[in-house]
């Protein structure tokens, strides 16, 4: 039993090990690939970039610049959904939504952006990024009935994450239906 647990570890642990397999030269030619789609997407070579990042991305699919640059040019260009889908594989990589720019992108089709931050939140192993992000697209489509039921879900699921974080999101959804009472109780403990 004690072999068999070893060497199924031994195999895991060998194949994260080649995935991650890229080299120093590899790195430095991904960022310079991605400076220089930089440099083309501020002269309006959007095209031009947008090859420079999917070349970029075969180097390593793990590198989250990559799927933020394609956003940003695909926002630019007035293709929404796949500036959408740009923007839910960054969050994949970066479990990171605090930047304005990516509820800019949100805000132009919200309806197609829950939709996959649905889709996201199923088929991923760290849903909880993109419930937070579902609970925020419920917010900005001022359908903050559907923000709480999504909220008391997650809470339901996931409890205890941090409960002070999801005490603060759930009094921004209180406050935007103005019940002060419940404001009250949840800043209590918070403060505890």
């Amino acid at each position: 039993m004690k072999k068999t647990f070893l060497i199924i570890l031994s195999l895991t642990v060998w194949c994260m090990a080649g995935q991650a397999a890229v080299t120093l030269e590899e790195e430095q030619e991904q960022r310079d690939l991605v400076t220089e789609a930089m440099l083309k997407r501020t002269r309006g070579d959007y095209k031009g970039a947008i090859k420079l990042l999917n070349k970029a991305e075969k180097i390593d699919p793990l590198y989250d610049a990559v799927y933020f640059q394609r956003m940003y040019i695909y926002d630019k260009l007035g293709k929404t959904k796949k500036a959408i889908d740009e923007l839910m594989e960054y969050v994949s990589l970066t479990e990171y939504v605090g930047k304005c720019m990516l509820i800019d992108v949100l805000k132009k089709d919200l309806d197609y952006s829950l939709k996959k931050a649905m889709i996201y939140s199923t088929n991923t192993y760290h849903s909880t990024i993109f419930r937070e992000l579902i609970i925020i697209i419920y917010i900005l489509k001022n359908d903050y009935n559907n923000a709480i039921v999504e909220f008391q879900n997650m809470e339901k699921d996931f409890w205890p994450v941090d409960e002070r974080n999801y005490n603060f999101i759930k009094c921004d959804i209180y406050t935007k239906l103005r019940e002060c009472g419940k404001i009250i109780s949840d800043m209590s403990k918070c403060i505890e």
